[in-house]
Protein backbone atom coordinates (compact mmCIF):
# COMPACT_ATOMS: atom_id res chain seq x y z
CA UNK A 1 0.00 0.00 0.00
CA UNK A 2 1.31 3.46 -0.98
CA UNK A 3 0.59 5.78 1.89
CA UNK A 4 -1.20 8.81 -0.11
CA UNK A 5 0.64 12.32 0.30
CA UNK A 6 1.06 15.28 -2.11
CA UNK A 7 2.32 15.24 -5.52
CA UNK A 8 6.10 14.21 -5.72
CA UNK A 9 8.54 16.85 -5.85
CA UNK A 10 11.31 17.26 -8.17
CA UNK A 11 14.41 16.03 -5.56
CA UNK A 12 15.82 13.63 -7.84
CA UNK A 13 16.75 10.86 -10.19
CA UNK A 14 13.97 8.95 -10.84
CA UNK A 15 14.48 5.06 -10.21
CA UNK A 16 11.91 4.12 -12.82
CA UNK A 17 13.13 1.65 -15.93
CA UNK A 18 10.62 3.01 -18.28
CA UNK A 19 9.04 6.01 -19.20
CA UNK A 20 5.69 6.35 -20.75
CA UNK A 21 6.01 8.40 -23.70
CA UNK A 22 3.82 11.04 -24.25
CA UNK A 23 2.16 12.42 -27.32
CA UNK A 24 2.22 15.43 -28.74
CA UNK A 25 0.10 17.19 -26.53
CA UNK A 26 1.79 15.46 -23.59
CA UNK A 27 -0.93 13.18 -22.12
CA UNK A 28 -2.73 12.63 -24.91
CA UNK A 29 -5.66 14.62 -24.06
CA UNK A 30 -7.96 12.97 -26.82
CA UNK A 31 -11.87 13.92 -25.44
CA UNK A 32 -12.62 11.47 -28.51
CA UNK A 33 -16.30 11.74 -29.21
CA UNK A 34 -17.71 9.15 -31.26
CA UNK A 35 -14.26 7.08 -31.15
CA UNK A 36 -14.30 3.78 -32.64
CA UNK A 37 -12.44 2.32 -29.57
CA UNK A 38 -16.04 2.77 -27.67
CA UNK A 39 -18.53 1.05 -29.69
CA UNK A 40 -22.15 1.87 -29.74
CA UNK A 41 -23.47 0.16 -26.34
CA UNK A 42 -27.04 -0.65 -25.41
CA UNK A 43 -29.42 1.26 -23.43
CA UNK A 44 -29.63 4.45 -21.64
CA UNK A 45 -29.34 3.60 -18.08
CA UNK A 46 -27.01 4.01 -15.39
CA UNK A 47 -24.53 1.12 -15.09
CA UNK A 48 -23.98 0.10 -11.87
CA UNK A 49 -20.47 0.98 -10.96
CA UNK A 50 -20.02 2.00 -14.58
CA UNK A 51 -18.27 -1.27 -15.82
CA UNK A 52 -18.70 -4.19 -17.79
CA UNK A 53 -18.98 -8.07 -15.99
CA UNK A 54 -15.98 -9.28 -17.37
CA UNK A 55 -12.89 -7.30 -17.54
CA UNK A 56 -12.52 -5.43 -20.60
CA UNK A 57 -15.99 -5.38 -21.74
CA UNK A 58 -16.86 -1.88 -23.02
CA UNK A 59 -19.16 -0.12 -21.07
CA UNK A 60 -22.73 1.66 -21.96
CA UNK A 61 -23.40 4.93 -22.95
CA UNK A 62 -24.66 6.82 -19.61
CA UNK A 63 -27.85 9.19 -20.52
CA UNK A 64 -29.72 9.33 -17.02
CA UNK A 65 -27.73 10.03 -13.97
CA UNK A 66 -29.17 10.82 -10.38
CA UNK A 67 -28.66 14.46 -9.36
CA UNK A 68 -26.49 15.44 -6.88
CA UNK A 69 -27.59 14.24 -3.17
CA UNK A 70 -27.24 17.58 -1.77
CA UNK A 71 -29.23 19.44 -4.62
CA UNK A 72 -32.10 16.89 -4.15
CA UNK A 73 -32.34 13.37 -2.54
CA UNK A 74 -33.96 11.59 -5.24
CA UNK A 75 -34.29 12.94 -8.37
CA UNK A 76 -32.90 11.81 -11.91
CA UNK A 77 -31.72 13.82 -14.75
CA UNK A 78 -32.21 12.43 -18.73
CA UNK A 79 -30.39 13.89 -21.41
CA UNK A 80 -30.58 13.59 -25.64
CA UNK A 81 -28.85 15.32 -28.28
CA UNK A 82 -30.21 16.75 -31.37
CA UNK A 83 -27.81 18.42 -34.13
CA UNK A 84 -29.84 20.70 -36.01
CA UNK A 85 -27.60 21.61 -38.55
CA UNK A 86 -23.42 22.48 -39.07
CA UNK A 87 -23.77 25.03 -36.78
CA UNK A 88 -25.72 24.45 -33.48
CA UNK A 89 -27.27 21.58 -31.71
CA UNK A 90 -29.94 20.93 -28.76
CA UNK A 91 -29.47 19.52 -26.06
CA UNK A 92 -32.48 18.62 -23.59
CA UNK A 93 -32.48 17.74 -20.06
CA UNK A 94 -35.51 16.45 -18.06
CA UNK A 95 -35.11 16.04 -14.40
CA UNK A 96 -37.91 14.09 -12.36
CA UNK A 97 -37.82 14.95 -8.51
CA UNK A 98 -39.30 11.49 -6.70
CA UNK A 99 -38.23 13.12 -3.55
CA UNK A 100 -38.97 16.40 -1.61
CA UNK A 101 -39.14 19.55 -2.35
CA UNK A 102 -36.19 20.86 -3.13
CA UNK A 103 -33.95 23.74 -5.20
CA UNK A 104 -33.24 23.30 -9.01
CA UNK A 105 -32.13 26.78 -10.87
CA UNK A 106 -29.19 27.80 -8.41
CA UNK A 107 -27.50 24.07 -9.96
CA UNK A 108 -28.51 24.66 -13.82
CA UNK A 109 -25.95 27.25 -13.79
CA UNK A 110 -22.76 27.48 -15.35
CA UNK A 111 -20.40 27.15 -12.41
CA UNK A 112 -17.19 27.78 -14.47
CA UNK A 113 -18.32 31.07 -15.41
CA UNK A 114 -16.74 33.21 -17.60
CA UNK A 115 -13.24 35.76 -16.27
CA UNK A 116 -15.16 39.02 -16.80
CA UNK A 117 -14.90 42.16 -14.23
CA UNK A 118 -17.11 41.72 -11.16
CA UNK A 119 -19.06 38.55 -9.94
CA UNK A 120 -22.19 39.73 -10.59
CA UNK A 121 -21.22 39.90 -14.47
CA UNK A 122 -19.56 36.17 -14.79
CA UNK A 123 -22.99 34.33 -15.30
CA UNK A 124 -26.95 35.14 -15.30
CA UNK A 125 -28.10 32.82 -12.04
CA UNK A 126 -31.72 31.78 -14.02
CA UNK A 127 -30.71 30.28 -17.18
CA UNK A 128 -29.77 27.01 -17.90
CA UNK A 129 -25.77 27.20 -19.11
CA UNK A 130 -24.77 24.49 -16.87
CA UNK A 131 -24.17 21.71 -19.75
CA UNK A 132 -21.11 21.54 -21.61
CA UNK A 133 -19.67 18.84 -24.07
CA UNK A 134 -16.12 17.94 -24.24
CA UNK A 135 -14.19 18.46 -27.17
CA UNK A 136 -13.15 15.51 -29.54
CA UNK A 137 -9.18 16.76 -29.41
CA UNK A 138 -9.97 17.18 -26.01
CA UNK A 139 -8.74 20.76 -25.49
CA UNK A 140 -12.41 22.56 -24.62
CA UNK A 141 -15.30 22.50 -22.93
CA UNK A 142 -17.84 23.65 -25.43
CA UNK A 143 -20.89 25.73 -23.45
CA UNK A 144 -24.13 27.12 -24.59
CA UNK A 145 -24.39 30.31 -26.80
CA UNK A 146 -24.42 32.93 -25.07
CA UNK A 147 -25.51 36.66 -25.77
CA UNK A 148 -23.98 39.75 -25.10
CA UNK A 149 -25.82 40.35 -21.71
CA UNK A 150 -24.70 36.61 -20.52
CA UNK A 151 -28.12 35.13 -21.38
CA UNK A 152 -28.06 32.14 -23.09
CA UNK A 153 -30.31 30.28 -26.02
CA UNK A 154 -31.71 28.17 -23.29
CA UNK A 155 -34.36 27.65 -20.96
CA UNK A 156 -35.22 30.66 -18.54
CA UNK A 157 -36.53 30.24 -14.82
CA UNK A 158 -39.48 32.51 -16.09
CA UNK A 159 -40.34 29.34 -18.68
CA UNK A 160 -40.33 26.70 -15.38
CA UNK A 161 -43.38 24.83 -15.22
CA UNK A 162 -42.41 22.28 -12.95
CA UNK A 163 -40.67 24.17 -10.55
CA UNK A 164 -41.86 27.12 -8.19
CA UNK A 165 -39.71 30.06 -7.02
CA UNK A 166 -36.39 28.45 -8.21
CA UNK A 167 -37.16 24.80 -6.52
CA UNK A 168 -39.17 21.53 -7.96
CA UNK A 169 -41.78 19.52 -5.97
CA UNK A 170 -42.14 16.12 -5.31
CA UNK A 171 -43.45 13.91 -8.62
CA UNK A 172 -43.07 16.97 -10.68
CA UNK A 173 -40.84 16.53 -14.52
CA UNK A 174 -39.38 19.58 -15.41
CA UNK A 175 -38.04 19.74 -19.18
CA UNK A 176 -35.14 22.35 -20.16
CA UNK A 177 -32.98 23.09 -22.87
CA UNK A 178 -30.16 24.40 -24.17
CA UNK A 179 -28.15 25.41 -27.66
CA UNK A 180 -24.90 24.40 -27.67
CA UNK A 181 -22.10 24.28 -30.92
CA UNK A 182 -22.65 21.50 -32.99
CA UNK A 183 -19.63 18.59 -33.40
CA UNK A 184 -17.26 17.98 -36.01
CA UNK A 185 -19.20 16.52 -39.06
CA UNK A 186 -18.61 11.85 -38.10
CA UNK A 187 -18.96 12.37 -34.25
CA UNK A 188 -22.09 10.61 -33.19
CA UNK A 189 -21.54 10.74 -29.66
CA UNK A 190 -20.57 12.77 -27.05
CA UNK A 191 -19.83 13.17 -23.05
CA UNK A 192 -21.50 15.82 -21.44
CA UNK A 193 -20.70 17.74 -18.45
CA UNK A 194 -22.31 19.43 -15.54
CA UNK A 195 -21.95 20.35 -12.08
CA UNK A 196 -25.96 18.63 -11.25
CA UNK A 197 -24.78 15.10 -11.49
CA UNK A 198 -22.12 13.03 -12.86
CA UNK A 199 -20.97 13.12 -16.23
CA UNK A 200 -23.34 11.66 -18.99
CA UNK A 201 -21.15 9.62 -20.89
CA UNK A 202 -20.81 8.56 -24.90
CA UNK A 203 -24.42 10.41 -25.25
CA UNK A 204 -25.80 9.78 -28.98
CA UNK A 205 -25.99 12.40 -31.22
CA UNK A 206 -29.35 12.53 -33.07
CA UNK A 207 -29.84 14.29 -36.34
CA UNK A 208 -32.81 17.09 -36.13
CA UNK A 209 -34.17 18.66 -34.16
CA UNK A 210 -36.55 18.07 -31.24
CA UNK A 211 -39.50 17.63 -31.75
CA UNK A 212 -42.64 19.83 -30.65
CA UNK A 213 -39.51 21.96 -28.81
CA UNK A 214 -39.87 25.56 -29.61
CA UNK A 215 -36.47 27.47 -28.82
CA UNK A 216 -34.18 30.69 -30.06
CA UNK A 217 -31.33 29.62 -32.72
CA UNK A 218 -28.38 30.99 -33.08
CA UNK A 219 -29.60 32.56 -36.93
CA UNK A 220 -32.50 34.46 -34.63
CA UNK A 221 -30.47 35.91 -32.83
CA UNK A 222 -26.97 36.98 -34.80
CA UNK A 223 -24.84 38.04 -31.93
CA UNK A 224 -25.12 34.98 -30.03
CA UNK A 225 -22.03 33.15 -29.77
CA UNK A 226 -20.75 29.92 -28.32
CA UNK A 227 -18.48 30.05 -24.76
CA UNK A 228 -15.28 27.59 -25.13
CA UNK A 229 -13.06 27.14 -21.85
CA UNK A 230 -9.63 25.15 -22.24
CA UNK A 231 -9.08 22.48 -20.63
CA UNK A 232 -5.47 21.65 -18.76
CA UNK A 233 -4.02 18.68 -17.63
CA UNK A 234 -1.14 18.19 -14.62
CA UNK A 235 0.91 14.77 -14.95
CA UNK A 236 4.08 14.57 -12.19
CA UNK A 237 6.42 12.54 -11.70
CA UNK A 238 10.06 12.74 -9.53
CA UNK A 239 12.11 14.52 -12.16
CA UNK A 240 9.34 16.13 -14.33
CA UNK A 241 5.71 17.87 -14.54
CA UNK A 242 3.99 18.27 -17.54
CA UNK A 243 1.61 20.98 -18.39
CA UNK A 244 -0.86 20.56 -21.30
CA UNK A 245 -3.16 23.15 -22.33
CA UNK A 246 -5.12 23.91 -25.67
CA UNK A 247 -1.90 25.88 -27.31
CA UNK A 248 1.03 24.79 -25.42
CA UNK A 249 2.82 21.90 -23.52
CA UNK A 250 5.24 22.82 -20.83
CA UNK A 251 7.44 19.99 -19.44
CA UNK A 252 8.93 21.50 -15.88
CA UNK A 253 12.54 19.92 -16.07
CA UNK A 254 13.53 19.21 -12.27
CA UNK A 255 17.00 20.86 -11.66
CA UNK A 256 17.45 18.43 -8.74
CA UNK A 257 18.06 15.88 -11.19
CA UNK A 258 20.00 17.83 -13.97
CA UNK A 259 22.76 20.08 -12.00
CA UNK A 260 23.89 19.80 -9.03
CA UNK A 261 23.53 22.21 -5.93
CA UNK A 262 24.76 26.18 -7.27
CA UNK A 263 25.79 24.70 -10.82
CA UNK A 264 24.82 24.85 -13.92
CA UNK A 265 26.51 22.05 -15.20
CA UNK A 266 24.26 18.97 -16.46
CA UNK A 267 25.17 15.76 -14.35
CA UNK A 268 24.81 11.98 -15.48
CA UNK A 269 21.64 11.89 -14.81
CA UNK A 270 20.39 14.54 -16.82
CA UNK A 271 21.09 12.51 -19.81
CA UNK A 272 18.26 10.49 -19.40
CA UNK A 273 15.74 13.13 -18.60
CA UNK A 274 16.74 15.35 -21.95
CA UNK A 275 16.62 12.44 -24.04
CA UNK A 276 12.91 11.87 -22.94
CA UNK A 277 12.18 15.44 -23.67
CA UNK A 278 14.02 15.14 -27.07
CA UNK A 279 11.50 12.27 -27.98
CA UNK A 280 8.55 14.79 -26.93
CA UNK A 281 9.35 17.28 -28.79
CA UNK A 282 10.56 15.04 -32.02
CA UNK A 283 6.80 13.69 -31.77
CA UNK A 284 5.47 17.40 -31.41
CA UNK A 285 7.38 18.56 -34.08
CA UNK A 286 6.50 22.13 -32.50
CA UNK A 287 9.05 24.47 -34.86
CA UNK A 288 9.94 26.00 -31.67
CA UNK A 289 10.97 25.56 -28.46
CA UNK A 290 11.23 28.41 -25.16
CA UNK A 291 13.69 27.18 -22.38
CA UNK A 292 13.56 29.23 -18.99
CA UNK A 293 15.47 28.40 -16.17
CA UNK A 294 14.07 29.22 -12.77
CA UNK A 295 15.72 29.18 -9.23
CA UNK A 296 14.17 29.03 -5.60
CA UNK A 297 14.23 32.15 -3.55
CA UNK A 298 17.80 31.02 -1.80
CA UNK A 299 20.37 33.59 -2.23
CA UNK A 300 19.47 36.57 -4.22
CA UNK A 301 19.29 37.95 -8.20
CA UNK A 302 23.07 38.53 -8.09
CA UNK A 303 23.19 35.15 -7.96
CA UNK A 304 20.09 33.25 -9.07
CA UNK A 305 20.07 35.52 -12.36
CA UNK A 306 22.91 34.50 -14.15
CA UNK A 307 22.50 30.82 -12.83
CA UNK A 308 19.04 30.46 -14.22
CA UNK A 309 20.55 31.49 -17.63
CA UNK A 310 23.53 29.42 -17.73
CA UNK A 311 21.66 26.34 -16.59
CA UNK A 312 18.47 27.13 -19.63
CA UNK A 313 21.20 27.81 -22.48
CA UNK A 314 23.57 24.40 -20.96
CA UNK A 315 20.17 22.53 -21.30
CA UNK A 316 19.26 24.01 -25.16
CA UNK A 317 23.02 22.62 -26.31
CA UNK A 318 22.04 19.32 -24.97
CA UNK A 319 18.42 19.15 -26.66
CA UNK A 320 19.70 20.80 -30.01
CA UNK A 321 22.35 17.23 -30.16
CA UNK A 322 19.62 15.51 -28.99
CA UNK A 323 16.13 16.06 -31.38
CA UNK A 324 16.13 15.21 -35.03
CA UNK A 325 13.14 17.61 -36.00
CA UNK A 326 14.34 21.73 -37.14
CA UNK A 327 13.84 23.14 -33.52
CA UNK A 328 14.22 26.80 -32.75
CA UNK A 329 15.38 27.16 -29.42
CA UNK A 330 15.77 30.10 -27.14
CA UNK A 331 17.05 30.24 -23.95
CA UNK A 332 16.08 32.56 -20.93
CA UNK A 333 16.77 32.63 -17.08
CA UNK A 334 14.42 34.25 -14.48
CA UNK A 335 15.99 33.62 -11.35
CA UNK A 336 13.61 33.53 -8.72
CA UNK A 337 10.97 35.72 -10.06
CA UNK A 338 8.30 33.13 -11.55
CA UNK A 339 7.69 30.66 -8.56
CA UNK A 340 5.28 27.62 -9.24
CA UNK A 341 4.77 26.41 -5.33
CA UNK A 342 5.47 28.24 -2.11
CA UNK A 343 8.86 28.75 -1.10
CA UNK A 344 8.10 28.61 2.31
CA UNK A 345 8.60 24.69 2.15
CA UNK A 346 11.77 22.32 1.04
CA UNK A 347 9.25 20.67 -2.18
CA UNK A 348 8.10 23.99 -2.95
CA UNK A 349 11.48 25.00 -3.42
CA UNK A 350 12.59 22.01 -4.65
CA UNK A 351 9.74 22.22 -7.51
CA UNK A 352 10.41 25.98 -8.12
CA UNK A 353 13.94 24.75 -9.13
CA UNK A 354 13.59 24.05 -13.23
CA UNK A 355 14.07 24.16 -16.46
CA UNK A 356 10.73 24.60 -18.50
CA UNK A 357 11.15 23.91 -21.69
CA UNK A 358 7.65 25.36 -23.73
CA UNK A 359 6.07 24.27 -26.95
CA UNK A 360 3.36 24.74 -28.97
CA UNK A 361 0.34 21.80 -28.73
CA UNK A 362 0.39 20.50 -32.25
CA UNK A 363 -2.57 16.98 -32.00
CA UNK A 364 -2.50 14.27 -34.31
CA UNK A 365 -5.76 13.02 -35.39
CA UNK A 366 -7.95 11.12 -32.51
CA UNK A 367 -8.09 7.57 -34.52
CA UNK A 368 -4.38 8.06 -35.01
CA UNK A 369 -3.40 8.68 -31.22
CA UNK A 370 -5.62 6.21 -30.72
CA UNK A 371 -4.05 3.89 -32.59
CA UNK A 372 -0.09 4.68 -31.22
CA UNK A 373 -1.22 4.28 -27.98
CA UNK A 374 -2.87 1.66 -27.87
CA UNK A 375 -0.11 -0.41 -29.82
CA UNK A 376 -2.37 -1.82 -32.23
CA UNK A 377 -3.79 -3.96 -29.43
CA UNK A 378 -5.38 -2.33 -27.00
CA UNK A 379 -3.64 -2.86 -24.06
CA UNK A 380 -0.37 -1.42 -24.46
CA UNK A 381 1.20 -5.07 -23.23
CA UNK A 382 0.45 -4.06 -19.55
CA UNK A 383 -1.50 -5.33 -16.66
CA UNK A 384 -5.34 -4.53 -16.85
CA UNK A 385 -5.99 -4.76 -12.90
CA UNK A 386 -9.22 -5.55 -11.71
CA UNK A 387 -12.37 -3.93 -12.41
CA UNK A 388 -14.22 -1.10 -9.51
CA UNK A 389 -16.62 -3.94 -8.67
CA UNK A 390 -13.84 -6.31 -7.22
CA UNK A 391 -12.98 -3.70 -4.82
CA UNK A 392 -14.19 -3.33 -1.18
CA UNK A 393 -14.97 -0.23 0.27
CA UNK A 394 -12.45 1.75 1.96
CA UNK A 395 -12.65 3.04 5.37
CA UNK A 396 -11.23 6.71 6.91
CA UNK A 397 -9.00 6.28 9.98
CA UNK A 398 -11.40 7.60 12.43
CA UNK A 399 -14.13 4.98 10.72
CA UNK A 400 -16.29 7.53 10.28
CA UNK A 401 -17.18 7.07 6.27
CA UNK A 402 -16.14 4.89 3.84
CA UNK A 403 -15.30 5.25 0.04
CA UNK A 404 -16.42 2.75 -2.61
CA UNK A 405 -15.56 3.26 -6.49
CA UNK A 406 -18.45 2.97 -8.49
CA UNK A 407 -16.83 4.02 -11.78
CA UNK A 408 -13.21 4.68 -13.78
CA UNK A 409 -13.84 4.50 -17.20
CA UNK A 410 -12.26 6.31 -20.36
CA UNK A 411 -14.22 8.96 -22.05
CA UNK A 412 -11.08 9.06 -24.34
CA UNK A 413 -7.95 6.99 -24.82
CA UNK A 414 -6.31 9.47 -22.90
CA UNK A 415 -8.71 11.06 -20.29
CA UNK A 416 -11.12 8.61 -17.93
CA UNK A 417 -13.90 9.43 -15.22
CA UNK A 418 -13.35 8.51 -11.47
CA UNK A 419 -16.72 8.56 -9.36
CA UNK A 420 -16.93 7.05 -6.15
CA UNK A 421 -19.47 7.14 -3.25
CA UNK A 422 -19.05 8.25 0.14
CA UNK A 423 -21.18 6.63 2.77
CA UNK A 424 -21.00 8.17 6.34
CA UNK A 425 -21.25 5.79 9.16
CA UNK A 426 -24.65 4.60 10.56
CA UNK A 427 -23.46 5.28 13.88
CA UNK A 428 -21.72 8.57 13.11
CA UNK A 429 -22.99 11.17 16.21
CA UNK A 430 -21.60 14.38 14.53
CA UNK A 431 -21.63 15.36 10.50
CA UNK A 432 -19.38 13.95 8.49
CA UNK A 433 -16.79 16.20 6.12
CA UNK A 434 -14.38 13.85 4.45
CA UNK A 435 -12.31 17.01 3.43
CA UNK A 436 -12.11 15.93 -0.19
CA UNK A 437 -12.38 19.11 -1.10
CA UNK A 438 -8.54 20.41 -0.46
CA UNK A 439 -5.68 20.64 -2.01
CA UNK A 440 -1.98 19.45 -1.43
CA UNK A 441 -0.13 21.88 -3.17
CA UNK A 442 -0.13 25.62 -4.21
CA UNK A 443 0.46 23.81 -8.07
CA UNK A 444 -2.70 22.41 -8.08
CA UNK A 445 -4.64 25.44 -6.57
CA UNK A 446 -8.09 26.09 -8.14
CA UNK A 447 -10.66 29.05 -8.11
CA UNK A 448 -13.29 27.74 -5.89
CA UNK A 449 -13.18 24.62 -3.85
CA UNK A 450 -14.16 21.26 -5.30
CA UNK A 451 -13.59 17.60 -4.46
CA UNK A 452 -9.94 17.34 -6.24
CA UNK A 453 -8.22 15.43 -3.90
CA UNK A 454 -7.92 12.60 -5.70
CA UNK A 455 -5.05 11.19 -7.52
CA UNK A 456 -4.49 8.79 -10.55
CA UNK A 457 -0.81 6.87 -10.48
CA UNK A 458 1.01 4.86 -12.85
CA UNK A 459 2.69 2.29 -11.11
CA UNK A 460 5.20 1.16 -13.67
CA UNK A 461 6.14 5.13 -14.19
CA UNK A 462 5.31 6.75 -11.12
CA UNK A 463 3.61 9.24 -12.67
CA UNK A 464 0.50 10.72 -11.29
CA UNK A 465 -1.95 12.62 -12.74
CA UNK A 466 -4.43 15.12 -10.91
CA UNK A 467 -8.02 16.39 -12.29
CA UNK A 468 -8.28 17.85 -15.35
CA UNK A 469 -8.27 21.58 -14.68
CA UNK A 470 -11.31 24.16 -16.84
CA UNK A 471 -9.46 27.38 -17.45
CA UNK A 472 -12.25 30.69 -17.01
CA UNK A 473 -13.63 31.77 -20.41
CA UNK A 474 -11.43 34.67 -21.91
CA UNK A 475 -8.28 33.35 -19.98
CA UNK A 476 -6.56 34.69 -17.01
CA UNK A 477 -6.91 33.76 -13.29
CA UNK A 478 -7.19 30.54 -11.54
CA UNK A 479 -8.52 27.29 -13.25
CA UNK A 480 -11.63 25.17 -11.95
CA UNK A 481 -11.38 21.09 -11.30
CA UNK A 482 -13.11 19.13 -13.79
CA UNK A 483 -14.18 17.50 -10.53
CA UNK A 484 -17.89 18.21 -8.17
CA UNK A 485 -18.03 21.05 -6.79
CA UNK A 486 -17.71 22.00 -3.49
CA UNK A 487 -18.33 25.98 -2.90
CA UNK A 488 -21.02 28.85 -3.89
CA UNK A 489 -24.55 27.24 -4.75
CA UNK A 490 -22.53 23.40 -3.68
CA UNK A 491 -21.35 24.60 -0.56
CA UNK A 492 -21.34 21.59 2.26
CA UNK A 493 -22.09 19.22 -0.35
CA UNK A 494 -19.24 16.94 1.24
CA UNK A 495 -21.53 17.46 4.87
CA UNK A 496 -23.35 14.44 5.53
CA UNK A 497 -25.12 13.28 8.52
CA UNK A 498 -25.13 9.63 9.65
CA UNK A 499 -26.55 7.41 7.34
CA UNK A 500 -26.12 9.63 4.48
CA UNK A 501 -24.13 9.11 1.02
CA UNK A 502 -22.99 11.24 -1.73
CA UNK A 503 -21.22 10.41 -5.11
CA UNK A 504 -18.15 12.16 -6.42
CA UNK A 505 -16.54 12.60 -10.12
CA UNK A 506 -13.16 13.90 -11.28
CA UNK A 507 -12.21 14.14 -15.29
CA UNK A 508 -8.63 12.57 -14.75
CA UNK A 509 -5.94 12.35 -17.28
CA UNK A 510 -4.70 8.71 -17.63
CA UNK A 511 -1.02 8.48 -16.48
CA UNK A 512 0.04 5.53 -18.04
CA UNK A 513 -0.11 3.40 -21.20
CA UNK A 514 -3.53 2.57 -23.02
CA UNK A 515 -5.18 -0.38 -20.99
CA UNK A 516 -2.94 -0.15 -17.90
CA UNK A 517 -4.14 -0.62 -14.52
CA UNK A 518 -3.66 2.50 -12.31
CA UNK A 519 -3.63 2.94 -8.37
CA UNK A 520 -6.17 5.59 -7.49
CA UNK A 521 -5.54 7.81 -3.94
CA UNK A 522 -8.47 9.57 -2.63
CA UNK A 523 -7.45 11.77 0.04
CA UNK A 524 -5.67 10.35 2.92
CA UNK A 525 -7.27 6.89 2.26
CA UNK A 526 -5.89 3.48 1.60
CA UNK A 527 -4.87 3.31 -1.46
CA UNK A 528 -7.27 1.14 -4.64
CA UNK A 529 -4.28 -0.49 -6.44
CA UNK A 530 -4.32 -2.04 -9.49
CA UNK A 531 -7.62 -0.71 -10.68
CA UNK A 532 -8.77 -1.41 -14.47
CA UNK A 533 -9.96 1.80 -16.40
CA UNK A 534 -13.09 0.23 -18.44
CA UNK A 535 -12.98 1.07 -22.06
Amino acid sequence: MRAPSPLPSATGPSARSRWWALPAAAVCLALVAGCSLFPDGGGGDEPDGGGGDEQGETADPVTTRAVNGWVLDEAEAEVELHRVDDEHMVATLEVTNHGDYGPLWTHLVDDHGTHQPGYEETFLWDYFSGLSWLDPDGSQLHKPFHLPDRSCLCSHEDDDDGAQRGHISEGDTYSLYTVLAAPPEGVEELTLYSHFSLPFVDVPVNEGAPEGLDYTAPADEPEAEPDTAELETVVDSPDETTVAGQEQTEMHLASDVLFDVDESELTEEAEQVLERAAEQIDTADPGQVALDGHTDSSGDDSINDPLSQDRAENVQEALEGMVSVDVDFTADGHGSSDPIADNDSEDGKARNRRVTATMPVTLPAPQEQAEDESGGDGDGGQEQGRPVEDFDPVASPEGDFEVTLTELRHVSPGVALLAYRVDADEGAEDAVDPEFAFSYDRWLEMRHRGVYAVWLTDPGSERISSTLRVHPVGGGGDPWCACSPASGANLGSERMEAGESRDFFALMPVPGEQGAAVDVSIGELEDFEGVAITP
